[in-house]
């Protein structure tokens, strides 16, 4: 999965291990939900 790498490597991106605010934690998940979801389908 290079979108979670892509997104570690670039600034200002929500990270798994500090996420800044719950906020921008909380759209970091539902994102990955949602790529999981379209990958399941």
């Amino acid at each position: 999965m290079d979108s979670g790498l892509d997104a570690a490597h670039r600034p200002g991106m929500t990270t798994t291990k500090s996420p800044p605010s719950p906020k921008t934690a909380g759209l970091f998940h539902a994102r990955i939900k949602l790529m999981e979801s379209a990958r399941a389908m």
